[in-house]
């Protein structure tokens, strides 16, 4: 699927107008916000959507406490 078609497709997801994609050790890395996904290269449509619904379920990084 294309970038497009995911920003289509993921329309109702905060932030999703500044996805990028790229392709990093054999895995499709995804990025948009705060938020970060990762599917196997070979992941299906299906698949990179749920792993972007997934992802927004936890509170993007810059929100997450650091443990000392």
């Amino acid at each position: 699927m294309s970038i497009a078609g995911l920003k289509a497709r993921l329309a109702n997801v905060a932030g999703i107008e500044s996805l990028s994609m790229e392709l990093q050790g054999g895995r499709i890395l995804l990025r948009w916000g705060a938020y970060t996904a990762s599917v196997d290269a070979s992941a299906s449509n299906a698949e990179i959507e749920t792993a972007v619904r997934d992802a927004i379920k936890l509170p993007p990084l810059s929100m997450r406490r650091r443990k000392a």
